[in-house]
């Protein structure tokens, strides 16, 4: 494993940053010595992870009265605001 100074690391974040995606992780040294290590965060799940919503619209379908709940107590200024 390759270990970067803190200057070198700056000029190159973004080779870095896939080299780290790639090979795993990547250490980084300051001028005084202390070493920090960049390693990519390992997702369980996306935010437009379908899947994911699907089970979540299907438990809203199969529990109606929970769902009205949910849609009353959000304000309405936050569902009717207009961009």
């Amino acid at each position: 494993m390759q270990i970067y100074t803190y200057s070198e690391a700056r000029q190159k974040l973004v080779s870095l940053l896939d080299q780290a995606l790639t090979e795993g992780d990547v250490l980084i040294r300051r001028r005084n010595g202390t070493l920090f290590l960049l390693r990519p965060e390992e997702m369980t799940s996306y935010p437009l992870d379908v899947a994911a919503w699907t089970s979540i619209l299907a438990s809203m379908r199969c529990c109606p009265s929970s769902t009205k709940r949910a849609i009353s107590a959000t304000p309405r200024s936050k569902i009717s605001q207009t961009p």
